[in-house]
């Protein structure tokens, strides 16, 4: 991990698209997330984790064996990603820099997308909510890790409003990563076309 987040911001580039490293934290609901997919059956066809950040979702299925593809608008993340590739001894793993507002129409569809916190700013929950029926191939999903950001409710409504069921999986209690921060509820929600998830 970088030393400090706070070494990595460029204020050139926050005026031209308010970019901040919040890549460079690992946050609980990465931890919570990574905890939740190790209890899982291993996962068959192609993964996407979308703004990955460290990477720890990631890390933790390509280890497993999964065909994850890591993600991130940054491509300082990805690059800290590999550099964890490399120290844990892991083979190669797919990465691409993406922004969700892209089409992204040069990729296969995705039978499984992930993504941890991602809901800090209403801009995340509307192109998130516009991308995800363009990259998620019939009877697949999205589960993501989310801690109580303001902006998921509106992310919920506007998947409903495309047709996708939403069902909260678990709660899990993560601690804090500051010295004095309180424990996260982490919930694990599950977002499917619902056409898909009449099926199964």
């Amino acid at each position: 991990m970088p030393r400090t987040a706070d070494e990595l911001i460029d204020e050139e580039a926050f005026a031209r698209d308010e970019r901040l490293p919040f890549w460079a934290d690992l946050w609980p609901a990465s931890k919570a997330l990574s905890r939740w997919l190790i209890d899982q059956p291993r996962l068959a066809g192609r993964v996407i984790e979308l703004g990955c950040g460290m990477g720890l979702p990631s890390l933790v299925l390509h280890a497993l064996g999964a065909n994850i593809t890591a993600t991130d608008y940054e491509p300082d993340a990805l690059a800290c990603v590999q550099d964890n590739v490399k120290l844990n001894l892991l083979k190669e793993m797919p990465m691409r820099t993406l922004d969700w507002r892209d089409a992204m129409e040069d990729a296969e569809p995705f039978d499984l997308a992930l993504g941890a916190d991602l809901m800090y700013e209403q801009r995340n929950a509307i192109a998130l909510a516009d991308l995800l029926p363009r990259i998620i191939a019939p009877g697949g999903r999205f589960i993501v890790a989310d801690p109580g950001r303001r902006w998921l409710p509106q992310f919920q409504l506007l998947m409903r409003e495309r047709q996708w069921t939403i069902t909260e999986l678990t709660t899990i209690v993560e601690p804090g990563t500051g010295a004095h921060a309180k424990p996260s509820d982490v919930r694990i929600i599950e977002c499917s076309p619902q056409a898909a998830s009449s099926k199964r």
